[in-house]
């Protein structure tokens, strides 16, 4: 049809073109069909459901920058669904454009005002941009919209966001409250567990029951990275080096097997590690390749005091001081 020329009682070109881009991905060509939808938006660039449909595209094929622009362009054009605003924030944020995703909210926020999970997302948005005061007060009044508009969505995973905001506002104990929360109604969430089990273990603090909480979310998934990185820590903590290394290379392996690369916070409690066992120039190793991958100035002195004692041949560090 496509090929032919166009008769006066045929259908619209783009309307054939729309068919024969929702058949290839039926018959996954997706790449075709991102071809065809493009040459819609060329012809009628007001079609805000084909922007719509080539931003999921563009986002399945993780071109997150084609897939934004053509969210935005969807918005643009359509801003009367709650759902274009919020999934355009959740992909900003999944770029790192947090302050460009606080600013989508707060205008759905105005447009929306009775919508819990848009102020949900505003709340996460803050917190990702850094502005905990204003991140707690837009999960407070998620919280009291939802208990008004009775919103199934006050449930654990809430209540563990809204414990992880807490923490990296400051309010610990705020934050261990609303995880135990969570922990309530979901006893055998492994992320709360493991959050915090963490929280705790960084500040040297409940380590036994830290402890627990950690050795339960490995128990029920033994193979994330994430929770043997914990677990090596907390053995750290207690003092046990030998047995915290063997969990933090398992914890490095299993990262890298699961998302292709080094994780610089793994990374440096290795190195700490190795300084407490006395292996400095190991240490020295590994605080590099963290540094390498995120610039923290904490690792970049334990480098340059590594530097020092090796090149002077002074003792091994002191293991470093808890936080």
């Amino acid at each position: 049809m496509l090929a032919l020329p166009p008769g006066p009682n045929d259908a619209p070109l783009n309307n054939v073109r729309d068919k024969l881009a929702r058949s290839y991905l039926v018959t996954g060509q997706r790449d075709e069909a991102i071809k065809h939808l493009e040459a819609i938006i060329k012809d009628s660039p007001l079609r805000f459901e084909t922007y719509e449909l080539l931003g999921e595209l563009y986002e399945a094929n993780d071109d997150l920058e084609k897939a934004l622009a053509n969210y935005e362009h969807s918005l643009l054009l359509d801003a009367s669904e709650p759902r274009n605003h919020l999934r355009l924030a959740e992909l900003l944020m999944r770029a790192k454009r947090f302050d460009r995703a606080v600013e989508i909210m707060q205008a759905a926020r105005k447009k929306f005002p009775d919508v819990p999970s848009i102020t949900l997302s505003l709340a996460l948005a803050l917190s990702q941009a850094k502005r905990h005061p204003e991140a707690m007060a837009a999960f407070s009044d998620a919280q009291a919209e939802a208990e008004v508009s009775r919103e199934e969505m006050l449930n654990a995973q809430f209540y563990l966001l809204y414990g992880e905001a807490a923490e990296q506002a400051g309010l610990v104990d705020r934050a261990a409250e609303l995880i135990k929360q969570s922990l309530e109604m979901e006893p055998n969430s492994a992320e709360a567990c493991n959050y915090l089990g963490y929280m705790w273990v960084e500040r040297g603090e409940h380590l036994d029951e830290a402890g627990e909480l950690i050795k339960k979310a490995v128990a029920m998934d033994p193979e994330k990275g994430e929770y043997l990185d914990s677990l090596g820590w907390f053995y750290f903590r207690k003092g046990d080096a030998e047995r915290a290394l063997t969990e933090l290379l398992r914890a490095q392996e299993n990262i890298l097997r699961e998302t292709k690369k080094d994780d610089a916070t793994v990374l440096e409690h290795i190195g700490d590690t190795y300084a407490k066992l006395g292996k400095m120039m190991e240490a020295l190793g590994y605080w590099q390749k963290s540094l390498a991958i995120e610039n923290n100035k904490k690792v970049a002195e334990k480098i340059e005091n590594a530097k020092q004692k090796v090149t002077s041949g002074s003792p091994p560090l002191p293991a470093p001081a808890k936080p």
